[in-house]
C-alpha cells in the first residue's frame, strides 16, 4: 500500500476539480470568506441577498458547533 502526503492529496483534488470546471479562489481572511460564501449562495440559489438578508444567513450559520453549521448548509 502506498502512502500519499496531504500535499499530494490536495494537489490531486485541486487538479481533478479544475478538470471539472471549478476555479481556485484565494481566501486570505474572514471578510474574503464571507464574500465568497455570499457569492456562492447567490449563484447556487439564483438570488441576490440584501445586506440585511445576508447578515441573517451568517447569524444563523454562526449558531452551534462545526457539525451543526455543516448540517445547516446541507439542509
Amino acid at each position: 500500500m502506498s502512502v500519499q502526503s496531504e500535499a499530494q492529496l490536495e494537489a490531486a483534488l485541486i487538479k481533478r476539480l479544475s478538470c471539472l470546471g471549478w476555479t481556485e479562489v484565494s481566501i486570505p481572511d474572514s471578510a474574503a470568506m464571507l464574500a465568497n460564501l455570499r457569492l456562492q449562495l447567490e449563484a447556487q440559489n439564483d438570488v441576490a441577498f440584501s445586506d440585511d438578508e445576508f447578515r441573517r444567513v451568517v447569524n444563523h450559520l454562526e449558531k452551534g458547533n462545526v457539525f451543526d453549521k455543516a448540517q445547516s448548509l446541507r439542509v
